[in-house]
């Protein structure tokens, strides 16, 4: 929990803004996305009066390093067990399913592309296999001594590859599934990371004239 002053300009009256962790988890458990949302009000009253998502980004672009006076900061601190907890914990938990519902279709785009990915992977592999195959020159080519052990050689790559290749439907279906299993079901999950208060200057400063 930290206090920051912002200008008279981008604030008229003390507000409070959490900031939370948000993950998200495919059906396996997977982490499918992560990041870190904004949820916050103004004080009025001793209370928590909810901001919207832009009014909150505003405040916090145009909060300065400045600390407010330690008088300041006891007094909006004493607000939080009783007065805004609670409240401001609602407005992050809204915060966040509102973005996890803005990431439904994005997350569902991200399952597609790494389908796609892979089966142009394997779809490529499975050209370079046969490419291999079809090169008759190779698996004809006699040795210098024709020893044995290496026409049986010869034979038992051109064996593995074949295999290889016709494996390669299976193995496509597979990682389909687990990709798609991957992706399944995705459910989010928040963490409370940090609370500022965010004080307008002129605010501190009559806190400082008071306080000398």
């Amino acid at each position: 929990m930290t206090a920051r002053i912002v200008p008279d300009g981008a604030l008229r009256q003390p507000a409070v803004v959490a900031h939370g962790r948000v993950v998200i988890t495919g059906g396996s458990g997977a982490r499918l996305h992560e990041e870190v949302i904004a949820a916050g009000g103004l004080i009025e009253g001793g209370k928590l009066s909810v901001a919207k998502k832009e009014e909150v980004e505003g405040w916090l672009a145009a909060a300065t390093d400045d600390l407010p006076p330690e008088s300041v900061r006891a007094e909006l601190t004493a607000l939080w067990p009783d007065n805004l907890d609670a409240r401001l914990s609602r407005a992050l938990n809204t915060q966040a399913g509102r973005r996890f519902r803005s990431l439904q279709t994005l997350l569902a785009k991200r399952c597609e592309e790494e389908v796609d990915g892979m089966r142009a992977v394997l779809e490529d592999l499975g050209r370079s296999i046969q490419d291999r195959l079809d090169d008759t020159g190779h698996w004809q080519q006699e040795s210098l001594f024709d020893v044995d052990d290496e026409r049986r050689q010869l034979r038992a790559d051109r064996e593995a590859l074949q295999e290889r290749l016709r494996r390669l439907p299976q193995l496509l279906e597979t990682e389909t599934d687990a990709l798609r299993r991957r992706w399944a079901d995705p459910a989010p999950r928040w963490f409370p990371v940090s609370v500022t208060f965010l004080v307008p200057r002129s605010l501190a400063a009559t806190a400082r004239q008071e306080n000398r």
